[in-house]
């Protein structure tokens, strides 16, 4: 399960064309912030019993040249997303999903990304 947050910076290229690729630099450095913020509140409220530390381990960001997101890694916890998702006789536990809707609602990938451009406008203006 990859929870991703693709950004179109094109509004902003005919009136600030000064700045550039400034700007997706940071509305994606302030993706990446609030994705940390995600990370750590998946890693900390969940139902499932953490016994090795392997699930959490498996919750990591992921970047692309044109989104940032955070993702449940197969390849260190291969049952993830039957725990995230439920499966046969077990209820779900979206936890990765609910710590991202949690900070949604808390505008903090908002915040961040209007404290973000707000830094590179200073900086040009």
């Amino acid at each position: 399960m990859t929870i991703k947050i693709n950004i179109d910076s094109s509004a902003f290229e005919g009136a600030l064309s000064k700045v550039g690729p400034d700007i997706d630099k940071a509305v994606f450095s302030a993706i990446a912030k609030t994705n940390t913020t995600v990370i750590r509140a998946a890693r900390t409220h969940h139902r499932h019993k953490t016994r090795s530390g392997t699930l959490n381990k498996s919750i990591m960001p992921t970047k692309s040249l044109k989104s940032r997101g955070v993702t449940l890694k197969k390849n260190i916890a291969k049952y993830g997303e039957l725990i995230h998702d439920g499966f046969k006789g077990w209820a779900p536990d979206p936890f990765l999903t609910n710590a991202f809707e949690s900070s949604w609602r808390k505008n903090r990938y908002k915040k961040n990304i209007i404290f973000n451009i707000n830094r590179v406008l200073k900086r040009v203006f």
